[in-house]
């Protein structure tokens, strides 16, 4: 259901995550990290997810608000400025 992911998705992203930090807390082909520090990057991850959800929100309403700006405008630019005239030149 909008705007959530499938539930499929939903748990391959969450697998993909839990096998990540298993690999980096166990040392499964890479040097081991401690779970401390693994912890602090996932408050890290955590905290900063909501400051760009934020930040994507008010850039996509500016670019909306500025899309809705740009039609008025080309529809007032696109008026001919005198009724007779259209016309006139379709007549020539």
């Amino acid at each position: 259901m909008p705007p959530y992911p499938a539930p499929a998705l939903f748990w391959a992203i969450v697998g993909a995550q839990v096998l990540a930090v298993l690999m980096c807390g166990l040392g499964w082909l890479v040097e081991p990290i401690e779970w401390r520090l693994i912890g602090w990057v996932w408050v890290y991850i955590l905290a900063s997810m909501p400051v760009l959800g934020a930040v994507r929100q008010i850039t996509e309403a500016f670019i909306q608000r500025r899309t809705q700006r740009q039609l008025k405008a080309l529809t007032l630019v696109n008026q001919p400025l005198q009724g007779g005239l259209q016309t006139a030149t379709h007549s020539s």
